[in-house]
């Protein structure tokens, strides 16, 4: 785990919004969890960032999941969020039907 840095968050285009962010394992995958809120909205943000492509190449293709809500309600449900997320079973491997 790392807890990645506001200038490595600036480096890889993360938005300023975003006040924590912090490598993490999910089921076996290697995500950059953010959390943050949305001023303008009211809304507080938890979202994951990983690679998409299931191999082990050099090919990075972004994908990301977000949780969003007003505050009550984020708090209330962040943790079934979180244990929700555990649940997901990555490809291992792209396979294409015929």
């Amino acid at each position: 785990p790392h807890i990645v840095s506001a200038e490595e968050r600036s480096a890889i285009g993360i938005q300023i919004f975003f006040t924590t962010a912090q490598t993490e394992t999910i089921n076996g995958k290697r995500v950059i969890a953010l959390t943050g809120r949305y001023e303008s909205d009211n809304l507080n943000v938890y979202k994951i960032l990983f690679n998409h492509n299931p191999d082990d190449s050099d090919v990075w293709v972004d994908a990301e999941i977000v949780y969003s809500a007003p505050p009550a309600e984020y708090k209330k449900h962040i943790g079934e969020v979180k244990k929700a997320l555990q649940t997901i079973r990555w490809a291992k491997k792209i396979t294409y039907e015929p």
